[in-house]
């Protein structure tokens, strides 16, 4: 006897159908969403448990001379000074942004499109066995 074969795409990942279909991340509870943007302001953003506001907190103690820069977003930027009498570089720690736009990354349907003509040979070797057998 033939049974019914179902084929399902299928992922744990709580964050994939953004990936797939793509998102738009607003902040929750203020103006503005931030993403540390490098080692020292995720340093920051760790320090200060996970709070973007905590890490601008602790970078106004750390960096006497912050600079909040705006353009499309905000960039919070800590001054390094050089040892020497001048000189010293920009850091830049953390972004602020009034929303986040993630671009759609089709995995899911793109590997299906790769797997059909293999879905297609195991369908038709599999009907052919149960065919051999007298089982249809």
């Amino acid at each position: 006897m033939l049974s019914p074969t179902v084929g399902v795409v299928f992922t744990d990942v709580e964050y994939a159908k953004y990936l797939e279909y793509g998102a738009i991340i607003r902040s929750k509870s203020g103006k503005m969403i931030g993403f540390p943007v490098s080692a020292e302001g995720k340093q920051l953003v760790k320090s200060a448990g996970g709070s973007i506001r905590g890490a601008i907190t602790a970078a106004k103690a750390k960096y006497p001379s912050l600079q909040f820069r705006r353009g499309g977003s905000v960039v919070v930027v800590g001054w390094t000074p050089s040892r020497g009498k001048r000189g010293g570089t920009f850091v830049p720690l953390i972004v602020l942004a009034r929303q986040a736009v993630l671009q759609p990354r089709p995995f899911a349907q793109r590997s299906v499109d790769n797997a059909r003509g293999d879905m297609a040979s195991a369908f038709s070797a599999s009907l052919n066995g149960q065919l051999l057998k007298g089982g249809v």
